[in-house]
């Protein structure tokens, strides 16, 4: 490898394995990956001389490093063109680590809990830390301490099914991070409270957080956001004991609200506060629900709805009686019924603006006049309206549609 000393990029396909000896390379600024071994020349330690290495660095094995001296050897904090950093345990070998020192099944090793680097006298956070993505870590229960991370701004936890709550720090009134942006919970089977002391409030989550995802959680029974928060986006699915989200009156700057595959769902939260903010709203497979949200019909900026289909005990949709208050700017609507439904709701005709519209799961035989003759509609499609076939849609869809379809079949454009 010596005399490639002068070579700056080193891209390998990652199922091959890389050369021995890569610290020799110290003019190197790319390397895709590095496969941690225990055999001479592919220890964690080859990273150290490399101080130029830039981009992103994937670093497969770290099961394989012997302790935490022979990790401080890689030297990663003096390596200021790094801008991410993977690391992808092996998931083959279920005794790789039986000889490693601080690791175990159900917890990170001490640096990472800590989010710091241990130097001979102290730790050293990784203050850099922009973007964190744990997947897969099944026997983990805690994740790590993140309130010492000043410009972390993205959290991914995906299929950590041991967490029971997020918050770690030894304070418990102290919010998850101080700077995170977006946070994304995906299939947490047992994650019940994002602290032990308090609601599930995004309060407690991040002073600044933005973007809030949460999807298959299954033990999470209550959210509320009563108090003030800038959340932006808040989208839940398929939270199968989700009972109430209590209020959202705290979240004024709302622009994004998704609730859908929530079963258990007895109440949609009032939106009287969102009025001023709120511009996609989508609450559909809630299957309990009876009833529109409170001030519905007061938000002005709505440009996207996707309602229903309720609770199978009713027999036609809910009012939509002040849904032409939104006429101005509704775009586009997406309406989930019920087979037994043998109408669609009449108010919708007064939204003189709307281009799109998709019916679902209708048990209309017909389509009424005044669908008909709404102008402004340009895309219209049915789907699982099992009732309906091509020559009635073509004649009472909207005359100037340019985009027609029934049960996924394209009939026109």
């Amino acid at each position: 490898m010596k005399i490639l000393i002068s070579l700056r990029h080193l891209v390998i396909e990652s199922h091959l394995l890389p050369p021995k000896d890569v610290g020799l390379l110290t003019s190197l600024r790319t390397l895709a990956y590095f496969q941690v071994g225990r055999q001479k020349g592919r220890q964690i330690e080859e990273l150290g001389p490399l101080k130029h290495l830039g981009g992103m660095l994937r670093i497969c094995n770290p099961e394989e490093i012997g302790s935490k001296e022979d990790a401080v050897k890689a030297d990663l904090k003096r390596k200021p063109n790094l801008n991410m950093i993977e690391y992808l345990w092996s998931c083959c070998d279920e005794d790789a680590n039986r000889n490693d020192k601080e690791f175990s099944g159900d917890s990170f090793p001490e640096w990472a809990m800590k989010m710091k680097i241990k130097t001979e006298r102290n730790w050293t956070p990784l203050a850099k830390l922009v973007e964190i993505t744990l997947t897969d870590c099944h026997n983990c229960l805690n994740i790590p301490m993140l309130e010492d991370l000043p410009l972390l701004q993205d959290l991914v936890l995906r299929n950590m099914d041991n967490v029971t709550c997020l918050s770690s720090s030894s304070d418990q009134r102290k919010p998850l991070s101080p700077s995170l942006r977006s946070l994304k919970l995906t299939g947490m089977k047992n994650l019940e409270k994002w602290t032990h002391v308090a609601v599930n409030s995004s309060t407690m989550l991040s002073p600044v957080l933005e973007k809030l995802t949460i999807m298959g959680c299954p033990k999470i029974i209550l959210l509320d956001e009563s108090l003030q928060h800038p959340l932006v986006s808040l989208r839940i699915w398929n939270c199968d004991n989700l009972e109430s989200v209590r209020s959202i009156q705290g979240l004024t700057s709302l622009r994004s609200l998704v609730i859908t595959g929530c079963p258990s769902l007895l109440k949609i939260p009032d939106v009287h506060n969102q009025r001023c903010s709120l511009k996609y709203l989508a609450v559909t497979y809630c299957n309990k629900l009876t009833c529109l949200p409170g001030g519905f019909d007061c938000l002005a900026l709505l440009n996207s709805l996707g309602i229903g289909p309720f609770s199978k005990e009713l027999h036609f949709f809910p009012s939509l009686s002040g849904i032409k208050k939104l006429g101005k700017n509704l775009n586009s609507l997406d309406l989930y019924g019920r087979e037994h439904w043998e109408s669609l709701p009449e108010e919708i005709k007064h939204l003189t603006t709307l281009r799109t519209l998709h019916i679902n799961g209708f048990g209309v035989r017909a389509l009424p006049l005044w669908l008909t003759n709404m102008s402004s509609i340009q895309d219209i499609r049915f789907y699982n309206c099992m009732e309906l076939y091509e020559e009635l849609v073509l004649q009472g869809a909207p005359r100037k549609a340019t985009r027609l379809e029934l049960n996924y079949k394209t009939i026109r454009g």
